[in-house]
C-alpha cells in the first residue's frame, strides 16, 4: 500500500490507418495465443502502451506532477504530460541536486518540495530516497527525450494510492 507512480510513452502505431504511406497493411506481429486470448483485431491496434519510469512513493516527484501538469488536482487517473514539461522536471531534478550537494536544504524544498499524504513515504529532504528518487527521474527521461523528437508518441503520469 501507498503511492506507486508510472510514466507510460504510447507510441502511436495507427493499425490499418498508418500514415506513413506503407501499402503493404499491418505489419505489427504478436507471437503467442495473446490475440487470441482477448479477440484482439491486429488492425485496430493504435499505440503500443509501454512503462518508461516508475516511482514509488516519491511524494515529491507526484507533487511536482500535479502542480504542474494536473493543475493542483489528484484524480489517479492517467494524465497527458507534454514532453516539454518532462524536460522542465528534468531541469529542476538537476538544481535539487545542486542544491543537495551544496547543503542548501531550503533551496531543494523550495524546487521540489515534498508532498504529504497517505502512505506517501518521507517527507524529509535530508533522506537519502528524496535524492535517489531525483536521480533516477533524470536517468530514465533524460534519455527518452534525446528520441522523442523523431518518435509519434504521447507521455501519460499515472498513479495509485
Amino acid at each position: 500500500m501507498g503511492l506507486d507512480m508510472y510514466l507510460e510513452q504510447h507510441h502511436h502505431y495507427g493499425g490499418k490507418y498508418r500514415s506513413d504511406g506503407y501499402e503493404g497493411g499491418h505489419t505489427l506481429t504478436i507471437k503467442g495465443d495473446f490475440i487470441k486470448k482477448w479477440d484482439i483485431k491486429r488492425e485496430n491496434i493504435s499505440h503500443i502502451a509501454e512503462e518508461v519510469a516508475s516511482w514509488r512513493k516519491a511524494n515529491h516527484i507526484h507533487g511536482w506532477f500535479i502542480e504542474n501538469v494536473c493543475d493542483g488536482t489528484d484524480e489517479c487517473r492517467p494524465i497527458w504530460v507534454a514532453s516539454e514539461k518532462l524536460q522542465e522536471l528534468v531541469d529542476i531534478c538537476y538544481k535539487v541536486l545542486k542544491a543537495l550537494d551544496k547543503k542548501n536544504y531550503k533551496r531543494a524544498e523550495t524546487l521540489l518540495p515534498p508532498m504529504e499524504g497517505f502512505f506517501f513515504g518521507s517527507y524529509d529532504i535530508k533522506d537519502e530516497w528524496y535524492r535517489q528518487d531525483i536521480e533516477y527521474t533524470i536517468k530514465e527521461i533524460e534519455p527518452i527525450l534525446q528520441k522523442k523528437r523523431n518518435v509519434d508518441s504521447d507521455f501519460y503520469y499515472i498513479t495509485s494510492w
